[in-house]
């Protein structure tokens, strides 16, 4: 968004714009009438606005620029190792020479306090001095005392200058000060003690109007009452402390009033301000200031100044590590700032080394994640053909053949799931087409009650029952599994319904069909399958069951009479199974047995393959053959469909949910008690 759109659409922008126009407006009514209190108010409580109108708009564009700027892994990676690395080593070096000229200024302001010092306890030594040698002195030639004195002085100390005061009343002696120092007049202050003062005082040169230091001692004779004084003032300036700073690098500047006490008074001189300042040396790079406190001698009240300093910090630390002033080749403190040096430009060149690695990492991890990146988008987009460059042999490079192991494993898996969705399909439809191969609709014949059920493991599977009209009093029942499942065995149970339609319209004995069918399908059957099958016709004008056994699952009788005699009884005629080939069918024909069964009212059969039996629980128990007939027994006067749903709802409930290993299917017959 750019500036014009913010002013026009968010509320920041025209809260804003309406801020600075009702800050103009006020502008123009505060210089119009002089500026009312109301007016004055408002103007305020609009620059708060305005002010914090900026700040949530500073705020919104410091992270518009953070999104803008900083999207890419790289520029976050280069900011964070600037931030991590280059930042505080700046900060540590600022830092250090913060630290390192804090302590040469203060090293500096405590000469210069030393030599101020030293000053005002020479002042006060002279003053004492002068006084005993006064105090030895006729009246009469106490001025040539004081004017010989000042001169042997002044060799020493330039401008110094000696009076003599009375302490009431006006002055009966003194010498004309230098060039630079007012007289002093008027007696002494009544501040001072009898024991004297000595201290600095602030006096402002006569010629050129500018502040300066003097180092002032008033001494009084040691007897009660004393009625004179005696006062020598030392100025402040580069001839006085020449000697003791000499070769450290420190040159006095200017002097300015900080501050004074309101009970003061006035000072010596008029000072037309608090930029007066005393002559000394120019500014420079590393100037610093010391704090000086002077006394008012009107008064006695402290005061402030500050004087400035020029500090050479090369010199000073030359003067400081040579033994204040003597000159050494080779000292330890130089073989300290040696070792220092080094050490900062040895944690200088680790530091550029670390962020130039940094920086080559950043770029690396970036390009890697930018492919990546954009590598995932065409995924994404469904292009399995993309391919991440393999560049470095670390983590990324393994991330790289990851991803292209990973894009072709992706590929394979979806033409793996189309493909099996497609036999899916297909096997959804061969489902639906074996189960239209089973009779359909209710099982319907006169005097008998029918009930089956086919439920393969898989989408397809090898089991197979039917139901064969054979007449107007004689239908077929027959039920088979072929061995294995899936596709082939739904295969086997295709070509084995078309055989069984044929046949049966040829063969009214069961033993005979299977025969012809054995024959048959021995011919065409795999030599590593089989099937096995019961072929029962029954005769409902007879009364008549007859079957043959090929080598499947035995079937459960249960005799009509009173409940005692209802048990179960397993009938298993003789018989192998269907396709062996083994001697041209001759062992087959050998076994295979045929029985007739009556039947009577109230009779119940009931055939099944071995997915009932052995239907497993979670355990790996199965359902088994006592089960079953036990089930029977209790449900045998119930209607066949009854037994059927039944029976089929006691086999999920003993799985408990487990998968179904084996097809299922069965038919109840039962023979009607009306």
């Amino acid at each position: 968004m750019n500036g014009r759109a913010w002013l026009l659409t968010s509320w920041t922008g025209r809260s804003f714009a309406g801020a600075v126009v009702l800050k103009g407006l006020l502008v123009i009514a505060l210089w119009v009438t002089g500026g009312t209190l109301s007016l004055q108010y408002a103007d305020r409580f609009v620059n708060l606005v305005l002010i914090v109108l900026a700040s949530v708009a500073l705020v919104g564009v410091t992270l518009a620029v953070r999104e803008r700027l900083l999207w890419r892994v790289r520029r976050k990676l280069i900011l964070s190792y600037i931030l991590i690395g280059a930042v505080p080593i700046l900060l540590l070096v600022a830092f250090s020479l913060l630290g390192f000229l804090l302590v040469f200024f203060d090293i500096s302001s405590y000469l210069v306090q030393n030599r101020l010092t030293i000053l005002t306890e020479q002042a006060n030594n002279l003053a004492r001095t002068t006084m005993t040698e006064v105090e030895r002195t006729p009246f009469d030639g106490r001025p040539e005392v004081l004017v010989r004195r000042q001169a042997v002085l002044e060799t020493r100390y330039p401008g110094v200058a000696l009076s003599m005061v009375p302490t009431s009343g006006t002055p009966r002696c003194g010498v004309p000060p230098s060039k630079d120092l007012p007289a002093v007049t008027d007696t002494l202050p009544r501040w001072v003690s009898c024991r004297g003062f000595s201290g600095l005082l602030l006096h402002e040169a006569v010629s050129d109007n500018q502040l300066f230091l003097v180092a002032r001692a008033a001494a009084l004779p040691n007897r009660p009452n004393p009625d004179y004084a005696v006062i020598v003032d030392l100025p402040v300036d580069e001839a006085s402390t020449a000697h003791a700073l000499e070769g450290t690098g420190i040159r006095l500047g200017t002097l300015s009033l900080v501050s004074k006490n309101s009970d003061a008074g006035p000072l010596p001189t008029e000072i037309d301000g608090d930029d007066k300042g005393m002559k000394g040396a120019a500014r420079g790079f590393f100037n610093t200031a010391t704090l000086l406190t002077y006394t008012d001698w009107q008064n006695g009240l402290p005061g402030r100044a500050a004087l400035s300093m020029n500090v050479q910090v090369g010199s000073l630390y030359a003067w400081l590590g040579g033994g204040q002033g003597q000159s050494t080749d080779v000292n330890f403190s130089s073989i300290l700032l040696l070792m220092l040096v080094g050490i900062g430009a040895l944690l200088l060149v680790i530091e550029f080394v670390a962020l130039g690695n940094g920086l080559a990492l950043a770029r690396s991890i970036t390009d890697s994640v930018d492919e990546l990146f954009k590598g995932t988008e065409r995924v994404k987009a469904g292009d399995y053909s993309e391919r991440i460059p393999h560049r470095t042999d670390d983590q990324l490079g393994d991330l790289a053949i990851s991803f292209n192991v990973m894009t072709v494993s992706i590929k394979q898996a979806i033409e793996d799931r189309e493909e099996k969705q497609r036999l899916e399909g297909e096997l959804r439809i061969a489902r639906e087409i074996q189960m239209s191969l089973l009779p359909q609709g209710p099982l319907k014949a006169p005097g008998i009650s029918l009930a089956a059920l086919c439920a393969p493991a898989r989408e397809v599977g090898g089991d197979y029952y039917d139901y064969l009209p054979l007449g107007e009093d004689r239908f077929a029942l027959l039920i088979a599994d072929v061995s294995g499942k899936g596709a082939s065995a739904a295969l086997y149970m295709a070509e084995l319904k078309g055989l069984m339609l044929s046949l049966s319209r040829i063969h009214s004995s069961p033993r005979s069909l299977l025969i012809e069918a054995d024959r048959i399908i021995s011919l065409h059957l795999d030599n590593r399958s089989f099937i096995t099958m019961i072929y029962a016709v029954v005769d409902t004008k007879a009364r008549t069951l007859t079957c043959a056994r090929a080598g499947h699952t035995p079937f459960i009788r249960i005799p009509a009479g009173p409940p005692e005699d209802r048990r179960a009884r397993v009938l298993a005629p003789d018989g192998m199974v269907l396709g062996l080939n083994l001697d041209e069918g001759e062992r087959f024909q050998r076994t295979l047995c045929e029985v007739v069964i009556p039947l009577e009212k109230g009779d119940l059969f009931f055939f099944y393959t071995d997915g009932i039996s052995e239907a497993m629980d979670g355990g790996d128990g199965y359902y088994g053959d006592e089960r079953l007939a036990e089930f029977l027994e209790a449900h045998a006067d119930e209607p066949a469909a009854d037994i059927r749903d039944g029976l089929l709802r006691e086999v999920s409930t003993f799985t408990a949910g487990q998968q179904q290993h084996d097809d299922i299917t069965m038919i109840v017959l039962k023979v009607d008690s009306d």
